[in-house]
């Protein structure tokens, strides 16, 4: 399988060329992140973490950040340096027309690296164009299977390591394809594999996300039937196993996402074992496809559409809410499960 062509972000870094500004954004937070981290590496030649209370960086978050804040490091010639660095994530500052932004970047000095991070930029504005223009924009969308495949193959490389295509399928299945869960169970499953050359369907099975998927099946099900207790009696036992709680919020999310199309098939009359293989469920044959597929009929019974919509949508907000620091990845589980426990505050 050939490679999947590099993103422009990566070219920059690759050539060694950066430009003064970039806008990264998109679903996919954690190439967000990723590329973030990747170009302070390239610009200042150190981690995040390594520049704090370096005179040429510096990093702003929050909905409060405004242009004001950062416009004079912006425009100040670096401290014997080359470059300085900004960096400002989550400040919305592409969601409405900013003269202050617009004048900012036109006056960019050439000595200045400024990255946004953003969740959803309003393409239409004069300062989304004009990034495009002195710099570079680009969104991650949600990857193919082709690109999260190369991922999961190159982690694994990256330990010395091969991984089977059996194993690359069921961790791209069972982690509702987020990359940050994909990267947490990669992490663990190179730690466990390290005394053999090989991850396989087997490892994963062992170590991974079946127990913790079958968990979160659970964990909707006492959500379906307003048990909060139980619910999140059953969240800390998955914490207590040192589940990343981003990987559970990424599960029950697919589950949300599953349970949505089940009973849309189901108002449209379909059989259990036309709804289970149409959804493709797992299983040997059509008779445990339909098995599968009466489980999920009995939660998504326990569910309004619109109850399992706004779920799905919460789920989406939590987690944007703590990649941009607003909240922990703990409290962002925890909050869907109270509020969904028919039990709010």
């Amino acid at each position: 399988m050939a490679a999947p062509e590099m993103f422009e972000v990566q070219k920059d870094i690759k050539s060694g060329k950066l430009r003064r500004a970039y806008l990264l954004f998109g679903e996919e937070q954690y190439l967000v992140h990723f590329f973030r981290n990747r170009l302070v590496k390239a610009c200042m030649g150190k981690s995040i973490d390594e520049l704090r209370g370096d005179m040429n960086f510096f990093r702003f978050s929050g909905k409060d950040v405004t242009v004001d804040a950062f416009s004079d490091a912006a425009l100040t010639m670096p401290f014997f340096a080359e470059r300085r660095m900004i960096v400002i994530e989550g400040a919305e500052l592409f969601t409405r027309a900013n003269d202050d932004l617009l004048n900012l970047l036109k006056n960019l000095p050439e000595s200045t690296l400024i990255v946004f991070l953003e969740d959803k930029p309003d393409k239409r504005l004069t300062t989304f164009k004009e990034v495009s223009r002195i710099g570079l924009v680009e969104e991650f969308s949600l990857q193919s299977d082709e690109r999260l495949t190369s991922f999961i193959v190159h982690r694994a490389q990256d330990a010395g390591l091969n991984i089977t295509q059996a194993a690359v399928r069921t961790i791209m299945d069972d982690t509702g394809r987020d990359m940050f869960a994909i990267a947490s169970e990669m992490d663990k499953l190179t730690a466990y594999c390290m005394d053999k050359n090989v991850i396989e369907k087997t490892d994963v099975d062992n170590l991974c996300h079946v127990t913790v998927q079958d968990r979160v099946f659970d964990m909707i099900g006492f959500l379906a039937n307003r048990q909060q207790k139980e619910a999140l009696k059953l969240y800390y036992d998955l914490l207590e196993l040192r589940e990343p709680p981003l990987k559970i919020l990424a599960l029950m999310a697919k589950q949300f996402r599953i349970l949505i199309a089940v009973k849309d098939l189901m108002n449209h009359g379909m059989s259990s074992e036309q709804i289970g293989q149409k959804m493709e469920f797992k299983g040997r044959d059509a008779k445990a496809q339909a098995y599968v597929a009466r489980k999920y009929e009995t939660q998504a019974k326990q569910f309004s559409s619109e109850e399992l919509k706004n779920a799905l949508r919460d789920a989406a907000e939590y987690d944007r809410l703590f990649k941009s620091g607003g909240i922990s990845d703990r409290m962002a589980v925890e909050l869907l499960l109270i509020r969904y426990s028919g039990k709010e505050d």
